[in-house]
């Protein structure tokens, strides 16, 4: 079913509303992807963009922001055109691929229930957290470095379990991000450390947060958020 409201100056149409104030809360009350930069017109990649939240924290930011949203779910990616095109948003363009380590296509699996709780669409096939159903759908899988053929100024990343695969596999193109945040969901499989050592070689100042406070990686269990400098900017 879909709902409505309205977010500061925005409209924002959305099929879960438990799922949308939760979000609203991380994004717009927590500022989770707060940067203090005056940029004039940055270039941001919002990957794990689902219905446009963090899009549109970004567009309030920097209005004239060129942001490229990466969203692999197909229901999810018609509510961020929506919410693109009922707030008049221009220089947005949307990218439906899941970012992996190769070209070509994965399964992506998705919520089965009548929730519609397409936040936590996963290529893992119980989620992150091996707690949740999901109903596999085939997408189009593209490495992140593609995206990285030029200088981003910002890259904020929420892809549910696999930043340790997809961060490593960009090798040196990693140094065109000039800042970043990034979701980490920890996992067997996905670990923070390596992430942290991987970016610390190419330059980045790194700091992790956990519940509002910034923490040892070593302690980190579950759910954080890197937050990444590149030294010179």
């Amino acid at each position: 079913m879909k709902n409505s409201a309205k977010l500061g100056k925005f409209v924002v149409t959305f099929p879960n509303s438990t799922e949308f104030h939760q979000l609203k809360r991380e994004i717009f009350s927590q500022h989770h992807y707060y940067l203090d930069k005056d940029f004039e017109s940055p270039t941001i990649i919002d990957a794990g963009a689902h219905i446009g939240l963090s899009t549109l924290y970004f567009k309030q930011a920097w209005p004239t922001a060129k942001v490229i949203a990466i969203e692999p779910n197909p229901d999810t990616v018609i509510y961020l055109q929506e919410n693109i095109n009922t707030n008049q948003l221009t220089d947005i363009t949307i990218e439906p691929v899941a970012l992996s380590t190769q070209t070509g296509r994965i399964s992506l699996y998705i919520d089965p229930t009548e929730d519609h709780w397409n936040s936590t669409a996963s290529l893992h096939s119980k989620g992150w957290a091996n707690t949740q159903p999901g109903k596999p759908i085939s997408v189009p899988s593209v490495p992140l470095r593609e995206f990285l053929q030029k200088p981003i100024d910002l890259l904020k990343m929420d892809i549910e379990g696999v930043e340790q695969d997809v961060l490593l596999a960009t090798g040196s193109t990693i140094r065109q991000v000039k800042h970043m945040f990034v979701e980490f969901h920890g996992r067997s499989d996905n670990h923070l450390l390596p992430i942290v050592e991987f970016l610390t070689q190419h330059q980045f100042e790194v700091s992790v947060w956990q519940n509002g406070h910034q923490t040892d990686p070593v302690k980190v269990r579950g759910l954080a958020i890197i937050e990444g400098h590149q030294k010179n900017c």
